[in-house]
Parts: structure tokens; sequence; C-alpha cells
């Protein structure tokens, strides 16, 4: 009985840290994928160890009762997440709900039931961050070079615009309707100081002239940090940027991404490399 008087509360403190780890946490824009990554993939777990906690704890409650309890925490915690500045996410609330689920089954299925349970839920917590682990190796790996095809299907490489791998080994980018559209490259080899040029290799489509911008965001600071920006006609260009121009001494690269504006929407640029020398 003292052990259950015990083990109540650890329980319940170990809900309320996982639950606001992954819902009302504020993770710095700056911080790295694979930090903001693990944050989203608590949510399974949270959930899971929710229900598991309330179904064994209130064994009189029907397991639909649990559910219910858990998709309503689910639902508050997401409203909540206004008060963070983070966004409510559907697709959060359906991990929330399969980790409700998955909790109940290991609390009250059958021991097939609960041992599958156990393994989906280990298998889909470690899943998106061992993803994002194994393509930070690789990139590092092709270290100096920054961003090219081969990065292409990876979670560090996010576009908000159309992107595809083009016969030529390049990305093509067509831009979007939207603000600053073009790639982005997060987890980025953080220090560059030892490189004096950042060489990108690009052509630009159409019979217009196109406006190309490279931006930097560092580690210790939200938002945009540096950036460089000029107008390029139509053709295949050599652009060198100093290193020294995008990153200041002490800082560490979190992020670059290469976007045009939203004025050049429906235009498409197909970028070679971007690299260091």
């Amino acid at each position: 009985m003292r052990a259950h008087r015990f083990l109540v509360p650890l329980g319940a403190a170990t809900i309320l840290g996982l639950l606001t780890l992954a819902h009302l946490w504020q993770v710095p824009e700056s911080a790295n994928l694979l930090l903001r990554t693990w944050q989203n993939s608590l949510h399974l777990p949270a959930f899971a160890i929710l229900s598991f906690f309330v179904a064994m704890v209130f064994r009189e409650l029907r397991a639909v009762t649990v559910f219910l309890i858990g998709i309503g925490v689910a639902m508050a915690l997401e409203s909540a997440q206004v008060m963070t500045q983070r966004d409510a996410s559907l697709l959060d609330l359906a991990f929330d709900a399969v980790g409700v689920v998955l909790g109940l089954l290991i609390a009250r299925g059958q021991m097939g039931m609960k041992l599958a349970a156990v393994l989906i839920l280990v298998i889909a917590t470690a899943w998106s961050p061992v993803q994002v682990w194994r393509w930070k190796i690789q990139h590092d790996e092709l270290f100096p070079v920054l961003l090219d095809s081969r990065l292409f299907g990876s979670p560090l490489l996010t576009s908000n615009s159309s992107l595809e791998r083009t016969d030529g080994d390049g990305l093509r980018i067509c831009l979007a309707d939207v603000a600053y559209p073009g790639v982005q490259v997060d987890e980025a080899p953080q220090h560059w100081k030892a490189y004096e040029t950042l060489a990108m290799r690009f052509q630009v489509e159409g019979a217009e002239a196109l406006r190309m911008t490279l931006a930097i965001g560092y580690l210790s600071k939200p938002g945009t940090s540096a950036y460089v920006t000029d107008l390029f006609p139509p053709g295949t260009h050599h652009w060198e940027i100093p290193v020294s121009a995008v990153q200041a001494e002490g800082e560490l690269i979190s992020y670059f991404k290469v976007h045009s504006s939203q004025k050049y929407a429906g235009r498409c640029f197909v970028l070679a490399s971007v690299g260091l020398r």
C-alpha cells in the first residue's frame, strides 16, 4: 500500500513532465533539428504512459472512458499551445490518440498484444530521430558540400515550394506564392570559419532576371541572422560569397536558406550545389 502511494505521485509527475516537454516547452527556433524532432516524438510515449497510468490506477474505468480522458487531455494541451506561440496540430493530436491506444493495450491487452504495443511504441518513438541522425551523419560526410542532389529526400532539406530532382543531378525549385519561397537546410555543419568562400552553382530558367538570397541562421539567435542577395539574369551562374559576410566571429550556423521573394512566384531555378572552399 505504501509503495502504491509512492508510485502514484511519481507516475503523475513523470506524465506531467513528458506532456509539458511534448506540448508546452517552446524549443527555440534556432535549436537544431534533432532536438525539435525528439520533442515531437515525445507525443507517443507521453500519452501511452498517461493512458497506461489511468488504466492501471483506475481499473474500474472502461477502456473507452480512459481513451476519452486521454483525447480530452490532448485537445486541452493542443489548445494551450497558443500560450507558448506554438501552433495546434491535427497530426500531433493523431499521434496523441495512437499513444493513448498503445498505453491501453499495454495496460489491459493480452500478453501478445502487450508485447506488440511496446514494440510499436519503441519503434514509432525512435523512428524520426534516428532518421534525422542518419541523414545528419551523411551530411557531415559530404562537408564541405552543404547542398546538392544527394540530400533530396532528407529531413534536413525542406522547401515551401515545388522541389524535384533533375536528370542532371540538380534540384529544380519552382517558387510558390508564399513569403520567401525556396529551400532550407537544417543541421548545417556549424562552423565555416576554416573556409574563405561559399560557392553556389545554379541556373535561372525563363526569360527574366531572378532575385536570389542566401540567408543564414545562427544557433544563438532566432530567425535570420545574415543574408546576401543579388539579381541574376537567365542562364548558369557561379555565385561566390565570402564566408566572413555570412558568419560572424564566434557564431555557429544553425541553418541556411536559398530563397527568392513572393513577387517571383512561378519562376524556377535549378540548384546544382552549395559548398565551401
